[in-house]
């Protein structure tokens, strides 16, 4: 991991042409987020353009990293379905971790750090996100109306229950509020996220085994395609995503 952290900072300096943002989605946006990112679809495969969005000087530690993170994933949803009462294989059952999507975050330090973002409240829209970050400061989730700082840890991955499991949950499981403040130190915080996710037309609503007369299903169908158009946190804290498939 730190062997890609180092490839990923030195991708700053580099001549490749690469996709990269600021804000994702500037139209929605009050504020800008101080932070450099990129990002790549890994699969469905379709060829090496694949690899188009991820810097040369990090391509080959990063998709050393996915396989790590990948098998990772396939453990963590065997968990994830026996902690809903079901067989270890269930959730993997749905092939809802056919599609990955990495996501790598460059914050610099901000001179103003009380008067930006790093990356503004948010959920994540997936199945699961496995995190990983740097030994810098500034990942916050919210519990209740509390901000809680998520230190660091040495090699310690960071697993995000998304939206798409909250509605296949039918709400056992919650997918999590999160931000990162911008960044007051002079070292970069680098962040790795690894997104889980089904096809994009593949549809999916709470499990039948996990409904009944008293839990009625609480979500409609929906898909990929339809998750990705509407936003997931509004700039009050609303959960607008999950609400907007509510029954």
């Amino acid at each position: 991991m730190n062997g890609t952290i180092a490839a990923f900072k030195s991708c700053r300096e580099q001549n490749d042409t690469v996709t990269y943002y600021i804000n994702e989605m500037p139209s929605m946006a009050k504020s800008m987020n101080w932070k450099d990112s990129v990002k790549a679809f890994i699969e469905p495969w379709s060829g090496p353009e694949c690899y188009d969005g991820i810097p040369s000087g990090c391509r080959k530690g990063l998709m050393e990293l996915l396989d790590s993170v990948t098998s990772l994933a396939d453990i963590v949803m065997e968990l994830l379905s026996e902690g809903l009462g079901l067989e270890p294989g269930r959730l993997k059952e749905l092939t809802c971790l056919e599609s990955k999507k990495i996501r790598c975050h460059y914050y610099p330090y901000c001179p103003q750090p009380d008067l930006a973002m790093g990356l503004k409240p948010h959920t994540d829209n997936s199945i699961i996100a496995i995190t990983m970050q740097n030994h810098v400061n500034g990942l916050q989730a919210k519990h209740g109306q509390e901000w809680v700082e998520i230190k660091p840890k040495d090699e310690g991955v960071i697993v995000n229950v998304g939206d798409l499991l909250q509605i296949i949950s039918n709400d056992q499981y919650k997918s999590v509020i999160h931000r990162v403040k911008a960044n007051s130190s002079r070292d970069p915080r680098i962040s790795f996220g690894f997104f889980f996710n089904p096809g994009e037309e593949d549809y999916y609503g709470p499990l039948p085994e996990l409904v009944t007369p008293t839990k009625p299903a609480l979500y409609r169908n929906c898909n990929m395609a339809e998750i990705r158009k509407v936003e997931n946190v509004d700039d009050t804290g609303i959960k607008v995503l999950v609400n907007s498939f509510k029954l």
